[in-house]
């Protein structure tokens, strides 16, 4: 396989839905639906058991376990090792930090209330991915369901545009300061960031990539050229990994925060991308408009749609009319 930026982002997204749907497919207290059959045979196939689908999955350290080795499978393709180490060391400080630190979400998640995993007795696996050095830095990942508000917190943990020492700084306005007091003097630093969130909704903003992936996607044409309309789709993938990923890399310079960050676009982009399918789809009246059409079908990620050129901008203009029409409100999913 070739590992273009953009197969790497593949990866990426594949793993980020593997996440999300384990988060809604695992048995709580042994309940057993469709979409736990589907999940499970679809992700853990040799350990699936037709009449019993929740077995092996049930309890925190079982989830652990799913999250890192199926899901994680994923980042096997085109990330070196020493990559896949540091991007899974993020994951698991997130789950950790979401099962573990905030009281009370454990209990309605894992029939052992997460217990297995706060008494150690899966301290073997976990300590194949973080330290207590890492423990102590778990706030360093999403801390908001709006990833934009979290950004200034990645910032701060990341370090590339501060001199971040910890327990030496104050930041102003806690996770969402851009300023920080230096403990040891008792001034005010500017932290190495543009004013007025310039990094987030300037001009040349994170945000701002995000909201325009094109700035001519003005006006509403048509989706009859269904060639057109599926290229237009893999272009908003293309768009993000190499367009978005110069205001990312700004502030952001290890692997594994920037990760978390291109992890939650790419997935925005996947279910405003079958949003806008369905909105079609219902239009014309067709539920099959589409086909089997998927983003693996993009040539960025080895299918065989190429993103639209420049000179086909009608449908890129339909896909911004869309997310206008939107209100932007999908974006926080």
């Amino acid at each position: 396989m070739n590992c273009t930026p953009e197969r790497k982002a593949l990866g990426t997204l594949e793993f980020k839905l593997c996440q999300d749907d384990l988060l809604y497919a695992w048995c709580r207290y042994g309940a057993n639906t469709s979409t736990q059959v589907e999940f499970f045979k679809k992700y853990d196939p040799e350990n699936f058991q037709e009449d019993d689908p929740c077995s092996g999955h049930q309890t925190s350290c079982e989830y652990l376990m799913f999250l890192t080795d199926e899901c994680g499978a994923f980042y096997n393709f085109c990330h070196h090792e020493e990559e896949r180490k540091q991007i899974m060391r993020m994951w698991v400080k997130q789950f950790l930090r979401e099962t573990i630190i905030q009281v009370g979400i454990a209990s309605g998640k894992f029939v052992d209330e997460g217990k297995e995993i706060s008494t150690g007795k899966c301290s073997k696996h976990l300590n194949k991915f973080i330290d207590q050095k890492d423990v102590d830095e778990i706030n360093c990942t999403v801390t908001d369901a709006i990833l934009f508000n979290s950004l200034p917190n990645l910032f701060h943990c990341d370090g590339k545009c501060n001199t971040n020492n910890g327990d030496d700084q104050e930041w102003k306005g806690g996770d969402y300061g851009y300023n920080y007091i230096d403990r040891s003097t008792g001034s005010l630093v500017n932290g190495g960031y543009e004013w007025d969130d310039g990094l987030i909704i300037g001009r040349t903003g994170i945000a701002r990539c995000y909201w325009h992936l094109e700035i001519e996607l003005d006006s509403l044409t048509d989706f009859t050229d269904l060639d057109k309309a599926k290229m237009g789709l893999c272009k908003t993938f293309k768009s993000l990994i190499q367009k978005c990923s110069i205001p990312i890399g700004k502030c952001l310079g290890t692997v594994e925060i920037r990760e978390v960050v291109m992890a939650e676009f790419l997935t925005n982009i996947f279910w405003r991308n079958k949003d806008m399918m369905g909105i079609w789809q219902d239009k014309v009246g067709n539920p099959d408009y589409f086909g089997d059409f998927s983003y693996k079908d993009c040539k960025i990620f080895g299918g065989v749609v190429a993103a639209a050129s420049s000179d086909s901008s009608d449908w890129m203009k339909i896909v911004f009319s869309i997310i206008m029409a939107y209100n932007f409100t999908l974006l926080y999913i």
